[in-house]
């Protein structure tokens, strides 16, 4: 029972509705609108962006409990977006449902003990960092490490690893290594994160 309590599936949330309309969006390379209990969204992936009539934060109630796909529905967007509309990259919204979705929290299936690797470090600029999220980045691009593993090593809340990684897997930033060996080698070395100093200080505790 407590092993279940770690995990939800994010194809059952906002964020996975969200995402898959967003998909078909590119796909189509053309705007659509995202109909649901929550208020409407509309989808322009030319532009990279997803914008709302209602404040962002609003949308938190509705990213936190299962929704039915058939509760949705993806349409053409036909209508031009009111003036006053609210917008924001499509990567920082399903960033945000996912860390509100997850409530530390992984995705279904997610394994405990292999290794996890970033892609590249998430734009922290733009996004709503976690508690602890420089911390868990720096250690897994110097070498994949188990969610296990990164709760002992940094000593810090299983909830803060666990939101984190869920938050980085909906972006497929971060996911768990495909072969043993991967384990065995570091990364390719990533680009430079921004406040360096900042990070320097965790890379620095790690080494001690």
């Amino acid at each position: 029972h407590q092993h279940n309590a770690i995990y939800y599936d994010p194809d059952q949330f906002f964020q996975g509705h969200l995402a898959r309309a967003w998909q078909h969006a590119e796909k189509l390379n053309t705007p659509l609108k995202l109909q649901g209990p929550w208020p409407e969204l509309w989808l322009d992936p030319v532009a990279g962006l997803i914008g709302s009539d209602a404040e962002f934060q609003r949308l938190r109630p509705f990213a936190s409990v299962p929704v039915a796909a058939a509760d949705t529905e993806i349409s053409p967007l036909h209508d031009q977006p009111s003036p006053n509309s609210r917008q924001l990259p499509a990567s920082s919204l399903i960033w945000k449902l996912s860390l509100w979705a997850a409530r530390g929290r992984l995705p279904r299936g997610t394994p405990l003990d292999t290794p996890i690797y970033v892609r590249h470090w998430p734009n922290f600029t733009r996004l709503e960092i976690p508690p602890s999220a420089l911390a868990i980045t720096a250690l897994w691009a110097r070498k994949p490490h188990s969610l296990k593993d990164t709760v002992a090593i940094l000593g810090i809340p299983q909830r803060y690893v666990f939101a984190y990684y869920s938050a980085a897997n909906a972006l497929q930033l971060a996911g768990p290594t495909s072969r043993a060996i991967d384990s065995l080698f570091a990364p390719e070395p990533l680009p430079k994160p921004p406040h360096r100093g900042l990070l320097q200080r965790f890379l620095d505790r790690l080494r001690s």
